[in-house]
C-alpha cells in the first residue's frame, strides 16, 4: 500500500499533458488575454431610440467615429488606414497562453516532486555531475541496471527539453498540430535522438572492446542531461510566462546554459576518452562528427534564425 501511495502522485502527473485534449477551446471561464478579444466601439447619435450600436472594425477613438457620416463611407474604411491600437489580434492567443501555462505547471510541480520523494537520489546526480569519481562509484552501485528514480529525472529532461523546442519554433514554425500535439512531438524527438545515441554506444561496446568506458561516458549523457532537464524548466517557466523583458533574458539563459553544459559535458568526456584517442583517432573524429555535432548544429541553426528575426 506503501508503494502504491508512492507511486500515485508521479503517476497523476504524468497524465497531466492529456488532460489538456479535455478543456474547450470556448470555454465561458477562461480569462481572455489583453487585446485578444473584440473592440466594442459605441456610436455618437442623437437618435433617442437608438440604445447602442456596436461595432468590431472600427477602433474605440469618438474622434474617429462620426455618426452623422454615411453608413456607406464608414464601412468603405480600409484596414490599413486604421491606427495601430485598432487591429484586433488573433483569438488563439488566449489558447496558446493556456497551453503554456498547463504545461510550465505541469513541469514544476514534475520536478517538485522528483526533488521531494528522490531527495537523496538527486544528490547522488549532482555529486557525479559534479564529480568524476563520485559519478563513477553511482556507476558502480548500479549493479541490477538503471534505478527507476534516475529515469524520472531523465524523463523530466525529455519533457523539459521538447517545450524548450516549442517555444523556439513556436513564431517560426506553422505546424498542422495543436500546441499539445506539437510539444510531444518534439518531446518524442527528443527521446528517439538520445535513445539512437545511447543504443550506438551500446552496439560499439559490444563490436569493440570498449564496453566500460562507453558505458561511462553514456551514464555521463544521463547525468548531464537530468541535471539539465531541472535547469530547463527553470528557464521554461519564465520564457513561456514572463513579460517580453524577461523572455529575452530566459531565451539567452536557453542559450548559454546548454552551451555551457555542453562544453562541461565535453570536457568530462575527454577525461574518458583519452586513453583511446590516441590509439584510433579515425573512430573518434566520425562518431564527434556524426553524433555530437550534427545535432548541435542542427540546434544552433535555429537559434540563429530566432536572434535574426528579431526574437
Amino acid at each position: 500500500m506503501r508503494a502504491y501511495f508512492r507511486w500515485l502522485p508521479l503517476l497523476l502527473f504524468g497524465l497531466w499533458p492529456f488532460a489538456l485534449w479535455a478543456q474547450p477551446s470556448d470555454n465561458p471561464f477562461d480569462l481572455v488575454v489583453a487585446g485578444s478579444g473584440a473592440e466594442r466601439v459605441v456610436f455618437k447619435s442623437d437618435n433617442p431610440f437608438d440604445l447602442e450600436a456596436v461595432s468590431a472594425d472600427l477602433p474605440p477613438d469618438p474622434e474617429y467615429l462620426d455618426a452623422s457620416a454615411p453608413v456607406g463611407e464608414r464601412d468603405a474604411t480600409a484596414e490599413g488606414d486604421l491606427p495601430a491600437e485598432a487591429v484586433v489580434q488573433p483569438e488563439g492567443g488566449a489558447g496558446a497562453y493556456r497551453f503554456k501555462l498547463f504545461v510550465s505547471l505541469f513541469l514544476a510541480l514534475f520536478a517538485g516532486i522528483l526533488l521531494s520523494v528522490y531527495r537523496s537520489y538527486f544528490k547522488h546526480l549532482y555529486g557525479a555531475f559534479t564529480a568524476e569519481n563520485l559519478l563513477t562509484l553511482l556507476l558502480r552501485e548500479q549493479t541490477k541496471g538503471i534505478q527507476r528514480p534516475y529515469w524520472f529525472f531523465y524523463l523530466l529532461f525529455f519533457f523539459s527539453g521538447g517545450f524548450s523546442l516549442y517555444l523556439l519554433l513556436e513564431s517560426r514554425v506553422a505546424w498542422p498540430f495543436s500546441p499539445l500535439e506539437f510539444w510531444l512531438l518534439l518531446s518524442v524527438g527528443v527521446f528517439v535522438v538520445f535513445s539512437l545515441k545511447h543504443l550506438l554506444l551500446a552496439l560499439t561496446g559490444l563490436v569493440f572492446p570498449l564496453a566500460k568506458p562507453l558505458g561511462v561516458y553514456s551514464f555521463t549523457i544521463m547525468v548531464f542531461n537530468s541535471i539539465m532537464g531541472l535547469y530547463l524548466v527553470f528557464v521554461d517557466v519564465f520564457w513561456a510566462l514572463g513579460p517580453e523583458s524577461i523572455r529575452h533574458l530566459a531565451f539567452y539563459a536557453f542559450v548559454g546554459g546548454v552551451i555551457l553544459f555542453y562544453l562541461y559535458r565535453v570536457l568530462r568526456s575527454l577525461f574518458i576518452a583519452m586513453p583511446y584517442l590516441i590509439s584510433s583517432p579515425l573512430h573518434f573524429l566520425l562518431y564527434i562528427c556524426a553524433v555530437e555535432l550534427a545535432p548541435l548544429l542542427v540546434v544552433w541553426r535555429l537559434v540563429a534564425d530566432k536572434i535574426a528575426a528579431g526574437f
